[in-house]
């Protein structure tokens, strides 16, 4: 493997791993297993070179590195030229999406123990010898894994995960909480992901958490729960950033086809895309939300999954009653509309009426009007007749 003055020189980036490098303690007559390291990358020049690097600098002495590109054309090629000579192996053509580029370089590999990094995420200064230490001294362990610390796009630390985790999640923790493998950290025997078949093609965003349960099946995980392995980037272009519907479908889909609960394992990532809601519209998120699911051309989340959470939707809507209305009326009524489809007996809620009512009539008059009309300058009485306090055609009063 390289050592730091071998690389491309770092144009002004600092620290790890651009002007750091680690240099392990090894013993002289150790023989190291070969390990296979996939890196998947599509348009990620920004962060690519950073992630081949953290690789690279392990200072693990039996490494092989597989890039598998999906025919960038942001200048990605041009930094998997310049790390060429430490490569294994790389390419860069279209195939079809980040499971099958995985898969790819998964059957190429001939390493005892694989893993894959993900071209924004980054691997800490000796997490390889740490983790092939570990399988080593535990024969019947199929994967092992740890805590990861989270970065934004600047390579700046947001959050640690490093909270209670089992060292041996049963199967009936990983089908009710997909979230409690860190998948940068994870380093897989072989022979294992053989048995088990690889991922699962037809998935694109909890092809890991499938892979998790089948793995549980055949063997034991081991849990690293002191330093951090890797640094997960949470970056707008990552395609599971928003925790969008179709990703956490996927992964009821997934609980459902093992056996386990599929709202109990999805209730955790729609958490945390309220969150994420939430901080970005406070005041309208609850309808954001509830409008996705209101999309008759939304179809990613099942049917019994939407039944589960649309009372809670419900709940948060009426909770913004007319001041929701004041901002979003239309929008606002279109969730309701949606709920009172599910539920109708919603209709007796004097809040979801005023809320469709007042949609309506703006709809149907304009908001100045209906503005004057809650002002209680209009009686209630037939068209065209006036308050005691009559107005003027333009409206002004006399």
């Amino acid at each position: 493997m390289p050592t730091l003055a071998e690389l491309p020189p770092p144009t002004c980036q600092q620290g790890w791993p651009w002007t750091d490098a680690l240099t392990p303690d090894l013993a002289p007559d150790m023989t190291w297993p070969l390990v296979s390291i996939v890196t998947p990358s599509f348009q990620q020049a920004a962060f690519l070179e950073e992630a081949l690097r953290s690789v690279l600098l392990q200072g693990y002495p039996n490494l092989e590195v597989i890039v598998m590109d999906g025919g960038s054309r942001d200048g990605s090629v041009e930094i998997i030229q310049r790390y060429a000579p430490w490569l294994t192996h790389w390419v860069s053509a279209p195939d079809h999406g980040q499971t099958d580029a995985i898969n790819q370089g998964f059957r190429r590999a001939r390493g005892e123990f694989v893993g894959w990094l993900n071209s924004d995420d980054l691997l800490l200064p000796g997490a390889l010898i740490r983790a092939v230490t570990t399988l080593l001294a535990h024969p019947h362990a199929v994967l092992v894994h740890g805590n990861c610390d989270y970065i934004d796009s600047a390579g700046r630390k947001v959050k640690s995960s490093t909270g209670r985790i089992e060292a041996q999640p049963p199967l009936s923790t990983l089908l009710g909480r997909g979230g409690v493998i860190r998948q940068p950290t994870v380093l897989l025997r072989h022979s294992a992901l053989r048995q088990v078949g690889y991922l699962d093609g037809s998935l694109h965003y909890g092809m890991d958490y499938d892979l998790w349960i089948r793995l549980r099946q055949v063997g034991d995980f081991v849990f690293l729960a002191d330093a951090p392995l890797a640094l997960f980037r949470l970056q707008p272009q990552a395609k599971t950033h928003a925790l969008p519907l179709a990703m956490i479908g996927e992964i009821y889909s997934i609980a459902q086809r093992h056996g386990g609960d599929g709202v109990a394992a999805a209730r955790r990532p729609l958490g945390l895309r309220w969150e994420a809601l939430a901080r970005g519209r406070p005041a309208e998120w609850p309808a954001c939300f509830a409008a996705e699911l209101a999309d008759p051309a939304c179809t990613a989340l099942p049917g019994p999954l939407t039944r589960a959470v649309q009372p809670f939707v419900t709940e948060l809507l009426l909770s913004q009653g007319l001041r929701l209305a004041d901002q979003q009326p239309d929008q606002a009524a279109a969730c309701l509309r949606w709920a009172v489809r599910r539920q109708p007996r919603l209709l007796a809620n004097r809040g979801v009426r005023s809320i469709l009512l007042q949609a309506l009539l703006r709809r149907a008059f304009g908001p100045a009007l209906i503005a004057r009309w809650r002002a209680g300058r209009f009686s209630a009485g037939p068209p065209g007749r006036q308050h005691s306090q009559p107005t003027d055609p333009r409206g002004e009063q006399s």
